[in-house]
């Protein structure tokens, strides 16, 4: 696929759970710490933060935003 072609929302659904997986392998050690608690929330804010990244490197002028990221996956969590 070239950069101009569009993924569909289940590639890109795919593509952010491959995403997140790798991310419970780098938050693993915190599990072993007695903080598995807090890894679902944290990985779903590293994975809004990245999404940011990815929609600055492409062009558009989006915040990356710690803040930003934790009230978007707040009213992402509220709509379920």
């Amino acid at each position: 696929m070239t950069p101009e072609e569009k993924h569909t929302e289940e590639e890109k659904h795919k593509a952010v759970g491959q995403f997140k997986l790798q991310l419970n392998g780098v938050l693993s050690p915190f599990d072993t710490q007695g903080l598995g608690i807090h890894i679902p929330y944290t990985k779903e804010i590293i994975t809004e933060l990245a999404l940011q990244l990815h929609k600055r490197l492409n062009g558009f002028d989006h915040p990356i935003d710690l803040n930003h990221a934790i009230q978007k996956y707040n009213s992402r969590k509220k709509r379920k």
